[in-house]
């Protein structure tokens, strides 16, 4: 088959995209079966905490981890199985606090010859859709025939299209496709049909593309086809701006005479009007002249009548300043009368003060030494209190998910004495360590409470639990002799000593 330079191009641009998103949606995942084997594939991100893989690969499984490789150190962090349907080949998975984003599944399959690209752990491969067939054992969709092929560490590995949208699952060969064609090396995947169908079949959330991807191609011609639009309403445009403009510059032309006409009517008017003021003009300064005159004589009668009122006003002043002095005299030997009275008045206060102070703080001392005994006294009652108490000792024997032996012992009077016990991977942050690494640092605290002992989940990353029942972090259970305690895969027995 031949391919064009634009074809080669999308494909290296595709997966150049594809496998920049390849940390947000695809994760390694490790399956551990019941014969001590390991199987490593590939596990798909659908929606926040739920991820999806073929289902022929979790038969005889005993543990499922994915890992997070986002995180530095990686992440190892246990899934369950929501449902594994192995007649239609798909699996979901559920894991929490797994970080990236959810992947988004195409609107509509890929049709024969459309672009692909496959992720794997290790990169990107782009191919075409040789073929899509129907499954005779499926209710719904079919399969993609294609060329990306992958190796056996990635099992499950997911095929997107240019737009980074989920289009299908490839899975490894097996009985099911024994009945196909297999004309040359060939590979299979799910189509996104087949996998909307089985998901909204078992309500599980996802997205879905709200509009159809087109290839480069197909996009390159929509681009052209929507500039060759745009450059026709530009020219229309443009021949309606011109119109406008021609039909605007003849009104304008109107506008102007109209304005000159009115122009040399209105010069005319001013020309009159200004001889008339003119002559006005004459008038009133005649007129100003005879008041100027008759001011001046006013004036010179107003300055004499001024002085006369002047020496008057002096006079008087004498008088009040004379009255004045003689009542501030008076007034200045009041208060210092007063002043003295209030400095007498302060100074009796000051020394009665002081007896109060002095009386107040030698009470405080006596209250302080009188405290002080009354917590020494508490301090000594408490220490008595804490020799006296006393728990049996506590056994967890333990056995890991590929057969080891864990066992812990907890001194009942080390745990009565502190009143709790912390179990973790971290040494340095608890009191009995467990160097697993799906334990997390501070996993599990063992509360002795009215002689009661409690187990507290402490936000594990993998959890608890008791008797098979999950415990709710920062909510304490009872632990009694012959329970089933479970930390992440760890199942231990609980006995009192």
């Amino acid at each position: 088959m031949r391919f064009t330079a634009l074809t080669v191009i999308s494909f290296v641009l595709t997966a150049i995209t594809a496998s920049a998103a390849r940390a947000d949606y695809v994760y390694p995942l490790q399956i551990d079966r019941s014969n001590n084997r390991s199987i490593d594939a590939l596990a798909t991100k659908i929606n926040a905490n739920q991820f999806v893989t073929d289902a022929n690969l979790l038969k005889g499984s005993s543990s499922i981890f994915i890992i997070d490789n986002t995180v530095t150190p990686a992440a190892k962090i246990v899934a369950n199985v929501v449902f594994a349907d192995n007649d239609k080949r798909i699996a979901v998975l559920s894991a929490s606090n797994v970080s990236g984003k959810a992947v988004t599944l195409a609107a509509q399959d890929q049709a024969v010859g459309g672009q692909l690209v496959l992720l794997t752990n290790t990169g990107s491969v782009p191919s075409l859709v040789q073929r899509f067939e129907p499954l005779k054992d499926v209710a719904s969709g079919g399969i993609y025939v294609h060329t990306a092929l992958y190796n056996s560490q990635q099992w499950a590995a997911p095929l997107f299209n240019n737009c980074q949208q989920l289009l299908g699952l490839s899975v490894y060969e097996s009985s099911l496709f024994k009945r196909m064609q297999q004309p040359e090396v060939i590979a299979y995947a799910m189509s996104s049909a087949l996998l909307k169908a089985v998901l909204t079949e078992r309500k599980i959330d996802f997205t879905v593309a709200p509009d159809r991807c087109l290839s480069d191609v197909e996009q390159a011609t929509a681009n052209a086809e929507q500039a060759a639009k745009d450059a026709a309403a530009a020219k229309a445009a443009q021949e309606t701006a011109d119109a406008e403009a021609k039909k605007r510059l003849a009104e304008a032309q109107q506008q102007a005479d109209a304005a000159k006409k009115q122009a040399d009517k209105l010069l005319q008017d001013a020309k009159d009007a200004a001889d008339k003021i003119a002559k006005q003009n004459e008038e009133m300064l005649k007129q100003t002249e005879e008041a100027i005159k008759r001011a001046e004589e006013e004036r010179a009668a107003a300055e004499a009548l001024a002085k006369e009122a002047e020496q008057k006003a002096k006079d008087e002043a004498d008088k009040t300043k004379a009255a004045e002095q003689q009542k501030s005299y008076f007034l200045i030997g009041a208060a210092a009368l007063l002043l003295m009275v209030l400095l007498v008045f302060v100074l009796l206060m000051r020394k009665r003060k002081q007896a109060i102070q002095a009386k107040d703080a030698e009470l405080l001392q006596q209250r302080k030494h009188a405290s002080g005994l009354a917590q020494d006294n508490e301090q000594l009652i408490d220490k008595v209190a804490k020799m006296q108490i006393s728990f049996n000792d506590v056994l967890l024997d333990g056995t890991t998910h590929d057969g080891r032996k864990i066992r812990l012992k907890i001194n009942g009077k080390a745990l009565a004495q502190a009143g709790e016990q912390i179990i973790g991977r971290e040494s340095s942050q608890v009191d009995y360590p467990i160097t697993e690494t799906e334990i997390s640092r501070r996993h599990l605290r063992l509360i002795l409470r009215d002689g009661v002992l409690l187990a507290e989940d402490l936000q594990s990353q993998n959890g608890s639990w008791l008797n098979n029942l999950p415990l709710a972090a920062g909510q304490p259970v009872m632990l009694a002799p012959g329970s089933v305690l479970r930390l992440s895969t760890i199942v231990f027995q609980v006995s009192y000593l």
